[in-house]
């Protein structure tokens, strides 16, 4: 079986365009990643540099079906389906605290 070429499929994204778009140029960074656990890292770690005014987490692997119950203060933000890895990944934003 001849080797494909690794892919990041979006399945769901609300993320503002400009944040999107830079996101999407990560995915040749993101798609060499060892594991799926250093390929979660890899989103997150540009996700706050991003998109800082929120905390992002990111669920993948066995622990996928956790993300249903990621809390009432979190929004899924960005699911991608990478076939590098064949494991759905959920990437999820809540906003950071502001001290007042």
């Amino acid at each position: 079986m001849a080797a494909t070429q690794p892919t990041i499929r979006i399945l769901y994204s609300d993320l503002d365009l400009a944040v999107y778009r830079r996101l999407a140029s990560l995915t040749a960074t993101v798609d060499d990643a060892k594991d799926d656990d250093e390929m979660s890292r890899r989103y997150v770690e540009q996700l706050n540099q991003i998109f800082p005014s929120m905390r992002w987490h990111c669920i993948s692997g066995s622990n996928f079906s956790a993300s249903v119950v990621a809390g009432p203060d979190s929004m899924a933000h960005f699911c991608v389906q990478s076939g590098n890895h064949k494991t759905a990944v959920l990437i999820f934003g809540s906003p950071t605290q502001k001290s007042v």
